[in-house]
């Protein structure tokens, strides 16, 4: 068997490819941030929901675009492709918090109903 090369060949000199950010680096600027700590949300818990789920929908769409062009053919590197699972992670974990807060809400209400005043 003779190794073969995945360097593309030389033909004269290299042109140098335009400076742009890595994949990493712009996946990274995209990311999910949670406010800080003791910033309360403008508007109350209604709005501060809105936002929740505004935000699991953008982290949705982002990883949909991330697969697509994994699925058209798009060649990637192991760091985007590790990206792109810490990607699906993260957002699998936004999902399960998003969902145990629904379910204490629906706790909540429920227990509100049955309170006898």
């Amino acid at each position: 068997m003779t190794p073969v090369s995945l360097a593309a060949p030389s033909s004269g000199p290299a042109a140098t490819p335009p400076s742009r950010p890595g994949f990493g680096a712009v996946l990274e600027a995209r990311s999910f941030r949670l406010p800080e700590a003791g910033a309360a949300p403008t508007g109350g818990a209604r709005a501060a929901a809105r936002e929740a789920l505004r935000s699991l929908e953008r982290a949705r769409e982002r990883l949909d675009r991330l697969l697509e062009g994994s699925r058209a053919g798009r060649s990637c590197t192991v760091r985007e492709l590790l990206d792109i699972q810490r990607e699906a992670c993260g957002y699998a974990q936004r999902v399960e918090l998003a969902a145990k807060v629904v379910e204490q809400g629906a706790q909540t209400v429920k227990q509100a109903v049955n309170t006898q005043v």
